[in-house]
Formats: structure tokens, sequence, C-alpha cells
């Protein structure tokens, strides 16, 4: 997943002016005034809106989008905010083997949170549910495979296949691949 730089969409769109300090420019916009986004979903879209899975596909709409594991807006400012579980995203594979209605799934998923997060200068946003992937845990238990792991809640109609079990780890990885670069 490639990196794309450009102005910040905020200072480009105009809505924020040039921070200063007694006159003159905050030393922060004098190093490039640059943000780093990945993923291309207009910002205006809701994280929890996105249904498609990374394979392909989507329960409720039937498109066959893309979906990312974020979206990264990382400027020179100061502040960072994210939204981990604002996604609602699963592969189309692991839907079909889940026992949990998308209203269950939504529960304990954090909906709305990425509306939140965008009011900070930098922010990042999780588009993928929680039930793929929790990116808030360590990598051995980032897949939950026993209702203990996620609240009592069964999960899945059968244990979750290998292959599932890597591509989900794969996307953990490719997140934290990001968050370090």
């Amino acid at each position: 997943m490639g990196t794309e730089r450009t102005q910040c969409q905020k200072f480009q769109r105009g809505r924020m002016a040039r921070p200063t300090i007694g006159g003159r420019i905050h030393p922060r916009w004098d190093r490039g005034n640059t943000c780093r986004h990945v993923a291309a979903v207009p910002r205006s879209t809701p994280a929890h809106a996105h249904a498609a899975g990374s394979a392909r596909g989507s329960q409720e709409d039937g498109s066959m989008e893309e979906t990312p594991i974020a979206r990264f807006h990382i400027t020179n400012g100061p502040l960072l905010a994210t939204a981990i579980h604002a996604g609602h995203a699963m592969r189309p594979t692991l839907l079909a083997n889940c026992t949990l209605q998308a209203e269950e799934r939504l529960r304990e998923e954090d909906p709305f949170t990425d509306r939140l997060a965008q009011i900070a200068d930098n922010w990042i946003l999780g588009l993928r549910s929680r039930f793929e992937v929790d990116l808030n845990r360590a990598r051995d238990l980032a897949v939950y495979r026993t209702p203990a792991e996620a609240w009592g809640l069964h999960v899945w109609k059968h244990d979750v296949p290998v292959l599932e079990l890597h591509l989900s780890l794969a996307a953990y990885d490719r997140f934290y691949a990001q968050v370090h670069t």
C-alpha cells in the first residue's frame, strides 16, 4: 500500500489559517505543510460505512471495492487522535463464518469515533471490524478464536481457517508497518 504526499487537506481548502506566534508563521508550518494519506476514502465518509473487506465484496451492497486496514492523515501537528475500531468492514469469507449479525458486531465496534478523531491535525482511522482483526491487542490475540477472547460472544460458526487467520494477521502487520513509517 503506497503513500502519497500532498498538502494538508485542511490547508488546501482554506479552513485552517496558518498558525502564527507573535505575527510570525508557526515554525511547524515552515517544515513542509505536508500530510500523508493512506487510502482513497473520502474524508466525509465515516469508517463504519465501509462494509467491503480487504479481499473484495460486501454483504450489505454487493460492491467490489477494496477496503484498506486504515486511513492515516499525518501532518506536522503535535496531536494524534485514533479511532482504531471505527470500521465495520470484514472479508466476505469471514462474514460467511461469522455468527454475529451486523447489529451485534456494531455494538462492540466503535461507530462514529472516526468523526471525533478527525478534529485533530493527525489521525488514524481503523476501517476493519475488530472481529476481523483487533488492532488494540497483541498480535497473537488479534483474531478472536474463543468466546472468552470476544466478551463471551460466539463469533464463529467453525474455527477460523488457517488461511483466514494468516490474512487477518497480515492486515495487522501492514497496519503496524504503516504506523512505524
